[in-house]
C-alpha cells in the first residue's frame, strides 16, 4: 500500500502507519522503506483516530476450528478500530 501512495502525487502529504502484531513484518517494513514519512508499529489498533483503516490479509488464516469464535474475534477486532477510523476496507 506505501509503494502505490508513494508513487501517486494525490497521496504526497498524507501519513502512513502500518501495523502488524508480528514484529518480522514490522522488521522488514521498516527495512523496505526507510526514507518514507511512515510510521511503523507491532500492534493490533490503529495509533489513534485515522481516516482510513485498510486491513488486508488480516483475517485470511483461522488457526481455530470454532467458526462461531472466530466470528467473533473478527466483528471484535474491527469494533475495536471503527472509533479511531473515519472509513475502513477489508
Amino acid at each position: 500500500m506505501l509503494d502505490y501512495m508513494r508513487d501517486r502525487p494525490q497521496y504526497r502529504g498524507w501519513q502512513y502507519a502500518g501495523i502488524d502484531i508480528t514484529r518480522a513484518m514490522i522488521a522488514e517494513a521498516r527495512r523496505r522503506h526507510p526514507q518514507d514519512a511512515a510510521r511503523f508499529a507491532v500492534g493490533k489498533l490503529p495509533p489513534g483516530r485515522v481516516d482510513y483503516a485498510v486491513f488486508s490479509g488480516t483475517f485470511n488464516l483461522c488457526l481455530i476450528d470454532d467458526p462461531d469464535r472466530w466470528q467473533r474475534y473478527i466483528l471484535d477486532a474491527l469494533a475495536a478500530c471503527w472509533p479511531d477510523a473515519a472509513m475502513a476496507w477489508r
